[in-house]
């Protein structure tokens, strides 16, 4: 319900209500709620209704038809896979509230696992990151990342630095050659879908991915999570005729307005990004 004594004006106060709403909106074919129906469910003025409704229009998050109602747009996010592109910038651009949570954000042993990928011993300390992505305030992303101690240290890393780029903290700790990822879709974990707002086993998209400095040594592993009804992924590659030699310095850019026409369940790119 709407704080009476907050300071933020109600219509602001059920806007947001209302985004989180529209983001796990299941049934795009039905109407979202009414001026008269939000009215009535929270005791305002059907002007406080208009102006939350209107800044959900304004947010891309609905579109208004004549004589019908206002509707889910399921709006889709795009992560385009680029060397330099800052995802939540462009985000931001779109006119959407852009947040980041830090869940987790401390030093612990690595695992065999962990251990393996990063090429340390197994117990070797690193720094331990999970934050969620929210967009409107629904969540749309889950990111883990493991960053060894020494490099975390070399960077100067502080949790501030976990809610912004984590790439651009990594940079401080040298120059950085490129990134490795793989992409899949997935069935959600129990935990993954509680922090995504999902059902258990519900499709997400998996990206792994792998950061290696200018001397070849990893610097840092990660996978990012994302809902696979909110989030698609866009690529360009750069082509070259048969037989010719691929230059050294091709990498992926900017998708612009691609778009997809089929999902794909695995891709790879290298590259360096904003993440």
């Amino acid at each position: 319900m709407l704080d009476r004594t907050s300071h933020t004006p109600p219509y602001l106060q059920l806007e947001a209500m209302l985004a989180a709403e529209a983001i796990a909106w299941s049934h795009p074919e039905q109407p979202f709620h009414s001026e008269l129906a939000l009215a009535a469910r929270f005791g305002v003025s059907r002007m406080t209704a208009r102006r939350a409704l209107d800044g959900l229009v304004k947010r891309k998050l609905l579109r208004r038809e004549r004589g019908r109602g206002s509707y889910v747009t399921g709006l889709r996010l795009v992560e385009a896979l680029s060397p330099t592109l800052n995802v939540d910038r462009n985000w931001r651009a779109m006119g959407l509230d852009v947040e980041t949570r830090v869940l987790h954000f401390d030093r612990r042993p690595a695992s065999t696992e962990v251990a393996a990928r990063l090429q340390l011993k197994r117990g070797a300390g690193v720094l331990y990151i999970r934050r969620a992505r929210l967009v409107s305030g629904g969540p749309v992303a889950l990111d883990d990342r493991w960053i060894p101690e020494r490099i975390a240290d070399a960077a100067q890393f502080v949790e501030a630095d976990a809610s912004g780029s984590i790439i651009n903290a990594l940079w401080r700790a040298g120059p950085l050659a490129h990134a490795d990822w793989e992409v899949e879709a997935r069935p959600a974990s129990p935990d993954e879908a509680v922090l995504l707002a999902v059902m258990p086993g519900s499709s997400v998209l998996s990206r792994a991915m792998q950061y290696t400095d200018a001397a070849g040594a990893i610097v840092a592993i990660g996978t990012s999570v994302h809902r696979a009804d909110r989030m698609r992924y866009a690529l360009r590659l750069p082509l070259y005729p048969p037989g010719s030699t691929e230059p050294a310095h091709a990498v992926p850019e900017v998708a612009g307005d691609y778009t997809p026409n089929r999902s794909k369940r695995a891709s790879s790119a290298r590259g360096k990004r904003d993440d």
